[in-house]
């Protein structure tokens, strides 16, 4: 499997959510590549550790010692990507195709109490509900 095909369990919100904005070009650039490369067809597995996604962030550390978060925001990234499997009833190492895995995470967005379990406190978080509100990527169309 790329590295396109994993994904912390969060992410598969943020992919959904993105507008092409972001914390700097070469983030933008990534997730740009990563959606652009992401088919209903395609089969993610759900690792709640580094991924593609982290690859580009400015939040991005080091491993330290077992951690395979590798965040400056660790402990609340651990939370979202708890919730998020939660939620999209998934365990770590779940293999889905993109449109399954899309789907369940549009129904949890679709209601705003509920996504905002996953990720309320995340300085993106009303940039993504707005997007979800209006204009979110369908999950047949990514």
């Amino acid at each position: 499997m790329d590295d396109f095909q994993i994904l912390r369990p969060h992410h598969v919100f943020c992919i959904l959510n993105y507008r092409q904005s972001g914390y700097s070009e070469e983030f933008i650039d990534n997730m740009n590549t990563i959606v652009r490369k992401l088919k209903p067809d395609a089969d993610i597995k759900i690792v709640p550790a580094s991924d593609a996604v982290c690859k580009a962030c400015p939040n991005r550390t080091e491993p330290q010692n077992s951690d395979d978060v590798c965040c400056r925001c660790a402990e609340k990234v651990k939370r979202y990507d708890s919730a998020a499997m939660r939620l999209l009833k998934v365990e770590p190492g779940t293999v889905l195709k993109w449109g399954a895995l899309s789907e369940k995470a549009q129904c949890i967005m679709a209601d705003a109490l509920l996504f905002k379990t996953v990720c309320g406190d995340c300085e993106w978080h009303e940039i993504c509900h707005s997007a979800h509100s209006d204009t979110a990527i369908e999950p047949k169309s990514v």
